[in-house]
């Protein structure tokens, strides 16, 4: 599934040209600005609800998905997602099982999950 660009101008959307393994369409995910990247999180197909980080870099339209370690969120849709520097806060969602509550932090640096508000910041 492709990101579209609006040019505001002409009032017309277009596919940028993208390399890399971009995510498989979804619905209920989080799309989030953190720095140069786009960073896609969780979301369902209709019928799995997905935990995956993707990350689409602006400057190249290279789509990654980078390796996070730490223990990761439940897989989960219809989140809330902020960017706070270079982390991504992830806040509720649900998995039409689950409704959470829970606060996760991802930072995009060292590319780590930690959950409720145990931020590391990384060194300067």
């Amino acid at each position: 599934s492709e990101p579209l660009l609006l040019d505001t101008e002409l009032h017309y959307f277009y596919p940028p040209a993208t390399n890399g393994p971009c995510p498989k369409p979804r619905a209920g995910h989080s799309s989030s600005l953190v720095g140069d990247n786009i960073i896609i999180f969780g979301g369902c197909n209709g019928v799995n609800f997905f935990n995956e980080v993707f990350c689409l870099n602006l400057k190249t339209w290279t789509w990654s998905q980078p390796k996070v370690i730490g223990e990761s969120p439940e897989p989960r849709g219809y989140h809330a997602a902020t960017p706070v520097g270079s982390c991504l806060v992830i806040c509720g969602g649900n998995d039409r099982k689950n409704t959470y509550d829970s606060v996760w932090i991802l930072n995009t640096e060292l590319w780590i999950w930690q959950k409720n508000g145990q931020l590391k910041h990384p060194s300067a």
